[in-house]
């Protein structure tokens, strides 16, 4: 019988296949190559945290995201004639 998973399904039942190792070489690996691919799609900003139960939360913040936010803070009170 052919079980059909999505994409997250699948990297759960199998995550040697995508991490390759899974102890922690294969975990360092994996970070590693996040943050290669953070500062290669140059990601203005990186913050971990590390939390109590070993969970690792990585957030990236864009450049384009970063300069969006603080354009729409600098023009907070100039409305340009916009309708509300």
């Amino acid at each position: 019988m052919i079980e059909n998973y999505n994409v997250l399904e699948h990297v759960r039942k199998r995550p040697g296949m995508y991490i390759g190792s899974l102890d922690h070489s294969g975990f360092n690996e994996l970070i590693h190559y996040l943050i290669q691919d953070f500062i290669e799609t140059e990601f203005y900003e990186i913050n971990f945290l590390l939390k109590e139960n070993n969970r690792l939360i990585i957030e990236a913040v864009c450049r384009k995201t970063s300069t969006f936010i603080s354009n729409a803070i600098k023009n907070i009170n100039d409305y340009k004639n916009e309708h509300f």
